[in-house]
């Protein structure tokens, strides 16, 4: 009897990943962290996992037949008046572009950036700069600050923006799936017997968001019956006023929403995981390798999938301020970590005998 093939989803068993984290990790896709793609490569080695050769020659012919013509510019459109900020520094906008510039050149598009200061060069003017180099695609940068108006005339282009920090007008927009990235984060600490949980993510994050992951989090505690722990950082946000509540509320788990709060509650004494565990519903691929248990957001597909839909609205001519949105979320990638060890409950100490002789009579 011949033996049983090993698939990809044997590789995700042994891996304890996701079967499409197999598949990325097989291509090298720069999504996944490099610890990640080490522990896939290593489980399907010692499966003797080997691709099938019919499946692996059938995407060899569908990309070598497919079409790379050149079909026009698409705009990487960043609107900012704030001097200090640069998309560049943050590493899950940095993947949304590199997903963006390598699914533009796929489909026959070259991808160019344009940085606008609103202050400085007024939206009409913007458009014409556009218009004469004749691109028609635009992707549209999420903006520095939370629920912003822009008044581009959009009319005569294709849009496609990420997540939601435009608030008007609504166009078309792809991002990861951030309730659905909280809940997981939430059935995970569940799962390893978590129940005092605060959640500590900053205002503005939950505002560009749509607060989305306050949303899970508070769904998620709701299911269980345990009341919401939330604190909401803002400007002048005061640190030694959150420890001490944290250490007077005594949460087993406490939800950030990036490893520089790891770094603060560190500095302040709190040992992590022994004091309290941590995870992060909105790693990038940077963070998970500094060692935070989490949801690492797929910037890079999101980029892909931005592009993509894009690509069909320009071949169907849709331009203009859609009357009916769509939201386009991309599923992230669970990455374990020692900050989330399993709960060890200490057990209630038995009363003496004597004592409960002496209760019963």
């Amino acid at each position: 009897m011949d033996k049983k093939r090993v698939t990809q989803e044997d590789v995700a068993k042994e891996a304890g990943v996701h079967r499409a984290t197999v598949s990325l990790s097989l291509r090298s896709h720069p999504s996944i962290p490099e610890k990640t793609r080490e522990r896939v490569i290593e489980a399907a080695r010692k499966l003797g996992y080997a691709p099938d050769p019919m499946l692996s020659a059938l995407a060899m012919y569908r990309n070598t037949t497919r079409s790379h013509a050149f079909h026009g510019t698409l705009a990487w459109l960043v609107f900012t008046d704030q001097r200090d900020f640069d998309w560049r520094d943050v590493g899950v906008f940095r993947q949304y572009h590199q997903g963006a510039l390598a699914r533009a050149k796929e489909n026959g598009f070259t991808l160019e950036t344009f940085e606008f200061n609103p202050n400085e060069i007024p939206y009409d003017r913007q458009a014409s700069i556009l218009k004469a180099r004749n691109i028609r695609g635009i992707l549209l940068f999420p903006q520095p600050l939370p629920r912003v108006v822009e008044g581009f005339p959009w009319d005569d282009f294709s849009m496609v923006t990420f997540g939601y920090s435009l608030l008007k007008p609504e166009l078309h927009t792809v991002c990861s799936t951030q309730y659905r990235a909280m809940l997981q984060t939430m059935h995970k600490l569940h799962e390893k017997g978590y129940r005092r949980i605060s959640l500590a993510i900053g205002f503005g994050i939950n505002d560009r968001t749509d607060n989305n992951f306050l949303a899970g989090y508070l769904a998620a505690q709701y299911r269980i019956g345990e009341p919401p722990l939330v604190h909401q950082r803002t400007w002048g946000w005061d640190l030694d006023a959150f420890i001490n509540r944290l250490r007077e509320e005594k949460p087993e788990a406490v939800i950030v929403d990036s490893y520089y709060m790891v770094n603060l509650m560190k500095r302040s004494g709190l040992r992590i995981p022994e004091d309290l565990a941590v995870v992060c519903p909105m790693l990038s691929c940077e963070q998970t390798d500094v060692g935070i248990a989490g949801v690492t957001e797929d910037g890079y597909h999101v980029g892909e999938v931005a592009v993509d839909h894009l690509t069909r609205m320009l071949q169907r001519g849709e331009t203009g301020v859609p009357e009916k949105v769509l939201r386009i979320h991309v599923e992230g990638i669970w990455h374990d970590s020692p900050t989330l060890p399993a709960l060890k409950r200490k057990k209630a100490k038995k009363a003496p005998r004597s004592r409960r002789k002496n209760s019963q009579r």
